[in-house]
């Protein structure tokens, strides 16, 4: 019952949200108190919209699409707008749940039509629906006491909000006036009131669509000044919101929000014009209402031409919609951040232990021309020589018989051998690559191997192998005057194959003895490289399979208290965490080398949400001294005053960046295979207290241990239940 209940009523306050495209629950709030401004309009919505909930509930709708009002906010505005149309009186009521049926119908079967075009349906189901409502009622418009869709019955609002609303009017600059208008009449009213109300509703959601929605009204707005092309003050009123929406809807939801959004906000004020006027030409004589159509087919318009583009450039339409401009911002720019150099194949390096590349990209041997994006391998001692005395011999090199790993997952394309190693100093001009393998890892990515020791190739063509095995020897096979491995990336699965530019996903760089890790970047001549080896104690706790159970408790103010997360998998195969008491998400990957967590949605006064900032990227390899870094997104615990400033100019700058750094440690009473300490830090958020976010995470064999959260100047311990 109480799960019920509260998906009726996310339902309900979801109708009131998604109007402007989010499911903000105060925006909701505001919006349903500035429709009650005139109660029968409200109360009109409110019941269409109980009416449709319980219909699609007992129908069998989907639940997310009911819960989060997609289905409902067009029955929303049908409702509002029969209010509007007839005002109080009996056959009201009696239509309320005709019109109420029929616009969840029209919904359902756009919806399911419109999707399959990757299209939004917008406020078409309530155009339509109105309209079929207006046609089917010609000739009973006196019987039914319809009114026109500009009218609004005024006297039926309450008295103290009409005089207030008329001191505003004889008080606020026609701009704002206009604007005010514009925004009651979402809500099919004429009201001042309603107007503020909403507007602050809007504010409170998002700044940027706050902001957008002024440019784009200011921009019909200044249509309508030198073109006068609308009847009265009321018609641009009725026409304003249009502008609005489309701002709100096109430039701050269905697209990722910069300068480019702003920009567009403005330029389509000039077709939103031909639109209003076409439409209102074209249903003259019909004399049904335009509503929000033009609206409508302009963001249709957009979208349609956008989702037909070859290369997405400047207008990025949002993958993931998190129904917030500022998060959707905020998720695009850190995973630009993040992932920018992210390639869909990972290649690793293709050596165990620590190897110096003795040539690069572009190196001055041999590395040239259409063979210039490779790399060779030697293995070097403190003294930076490639031997040991007297080095006249292949078994004194020390790379010479050393193991070749597959760089990733693929099959074997070519492969030449039996050709012999040259003597030190020689080389073999004729085979040039000497003994070589190209593995296939797509469709159009190769990777080659050469300089590979005589007969201790170990794997034919055809044959399918994994990242990490062991497929060769280093030799000096070919043109090769001392024992190396050449490595390059093609994309053809020939044996002297032009190379091509591609990233090593994770690997180490040794300085000094300091380590630092490097993601998807270019190993460099004369650095010291080595594959990151996995740790079995992070490995082990941060493999976290579907269906675990984790059961944590700590005390706080005298109380114990717990929290519970089970592992879940998604349809799209995405893992995450997830805590039914606080209904917190949060989405990570794991891989050999690093867990991170991706995505983070609910309470953020939750433990997970502790968690997720404390084990914000994890590096499952134990280096002494090795930081790993990351960016975090925009909005991290940033300060109110701070965060509000940031969003009004995240579109044009971002320069809120909070940072997450961390190193492991061994435990002081064991060696690194019997406890670890993860010891991370937040900085860069501007938040409230202490300048930096501490947090320590002790592993043991049993997994995750404690979590230390540092707080108020004390450290505040979380401990794991064994389940």
């Amino acid at each position: 019952m109480r799960n019920r209940f509260k998906n009726f009523t996310d339902g309900l306050f979801g109708s009131y949200s998604q109007i402007f495209f989010t499911n903000h629950r105060w925006l909701a709030m505001f919006t349903l108190l500035a429709s009650f401004i005139h109660p029968i309009i409200g109360l009109s919505g409110l019941s269409a919209v109980c009416v449709a909930l319980l219909l699609g509930k007992r129908l069998g709708f989907a639940p997310l699409h009911l819960n989060n009002g997609t289905y409902t906010y067009n029955v929303l505005l049908s409702g509002f707008a029969l209010g509007s149309l007839m005002g109080s009186n009996t056959y009201l009521w009696l239509m309320i749940p005709v019109m109420a049926v029929l616009s969840l119908f029209v919904t359902v079967w756009m919806f399911s039509f419109f999707t399959k075009y990757r299209l939004p349906i917008l406020s078409l189901p309530f155009i339509l629906s109105v309209w079929i409502f207006l046609l089917s009622l010609r000739g009973y418009e006196s019987m039914f006491h319809l009114q026109t869709w500009l009218s609004s019955p005024e006297s039926s609002s309450f008295a103290f909000v009409n005089q207030v609303s008329e001191f505003l009017e004889l008080r606020l600059p026609e701009g704002i006036l206009f604007y005010l208008r514009s925004m009651s009449f979402i809500l099919f009213q004429q009201n001042v009131v309603a107007g503020i109300l909403v507007s602050v509703g809007l504010l409170m959601y998002s700044r940027i669509a706050f902001s957008l929605s002024w440019v784009s009204f200011l921009s019909g707005y200044f249509l309508y000044l030198h073109l006068n092309v609308v009847s009265s003050d009321a018609s641009f009123s009725a026409f304003g919101f249009n502008f609005i929406f489309t701002a709100v809807s096109l430039c701050g939801f269905f697209l990722i929000p910069s300068r480019n959004s702003f920009l567009l906000a403005i330029l389509t004020a000039p077709f939103l014009w031909l639109f209003i006027m076409a439409c209102q030409g074209a249903l003259g004589m019909s004399s049904l209402p335009l509503y929000s159509l033009p609206f409508s087919l302009v963001v249709l318009l957009v979208i349609s031409a956008l989702n037909n583009r070859l290369v997405a450039r400047h207008f990025i339409l949002v993958q993931y919609q998190q129904f917030s401009p500022e998060k959707n911002l905020y998720a695009y720019h850190t995973y630009m951040e993040r992932f920018k150099k992210d390639t869909y194949v990972h290649i690793q390096l293709p050596v165990y232990g620590e190897w110096v590349i003795s040539q690069g990209h572009e190196g001055d041997q041999t590395h040239r021309e259409d063979w210039r994006y490779a790399w060779d391998f030697v293995v070097q001692d403190e003294f930076k020589r490639t031997f040991k005395a007297p080095g006249e011999n292949l078994s004194d090199f020390y790379a010479y018989g050393l193991p070749v790993l597959a760089p990733a997952d693929g099959y074997v394309v070519t492969v030449a051998e039996g050709i012999e190693d040259n003597k030190i100093g020689d080389v073999n001009l004729q085979d040039n690559w000497g003994n070589s393998l190209v593995i296939k890892h797509s469709d159009n990515l190769f990777s080659k191997l050469s300089h590979l020791k005589k007969d201790s190739i170990q794997v034919k063509q055809g044959d399918y192998v994994r990242k990490g095995d062991v497929l060769a020897q280093c030799g000096n096979s070919g043109r090769s005057p001392e024992p190396h491995i050449h490595f390059q990336l093609q994309n053809t699965p020939y044996i002297g194959a032009k190379t091509m530019a591609y990233p090593m996903s994770y690997y180490l760089t040794k300085t000094n003895d300091q380590y630092t890790l490097k993601s998807f970047d270019i190993p460099a001549h004369n650095e010291t490289v080595m594959r990151p080896v996995p740790n079995r104690l992070l490995k082990k706790a941060f493999h976290f399979i579907p269906g675990q159970k984790m059961q944590f408790e700590w005390d706080e103010q005298g109380r114990t208290k717990q929290e519970n997360w089970e592992v879940l998998t998604d349809a799209y195969n995405q893992s995450y965490l997830y805590c039914e008491s606080t209904r917190s998400y949060a989405y990570f990957t794991c891989n050999d080398t690093l867990f991170y967590f991706t995505s983070f949605s609910g309470d953020t006064n939750s433990l997970m949400y502790q968690f997720y900032l404390a084990a914000y990227k994890v590096l499952l390899c134990y280096y002494p001294g090795l930081q790993t870094c990351d960016t975090l997104p925009v909005d991290t615990d940033l300060h109110l005053t701070k965060k509000i400033m940031q969003d009004f100019l995240a579109p044009f700058v971002i320069y809120c960046k909070p940072s997450y750094h961390s190193t492991i440690k061994s435990t002081e009473s064991a060696s690194s295979e019997a406890g670890l300490v993860i010891r991370s830090e937040i900085s860069g958020t501007g938040s409230l207290g202490d300048k930096s976010r501490i947090f320590e995470t002790v592993i043991t064999e049993n997994g995750i241990h404690e979590i230390k959260v540092f707080k108020h100047n004390q450290w505040v311990s979380i401990r794991a239940i064994a389940s």
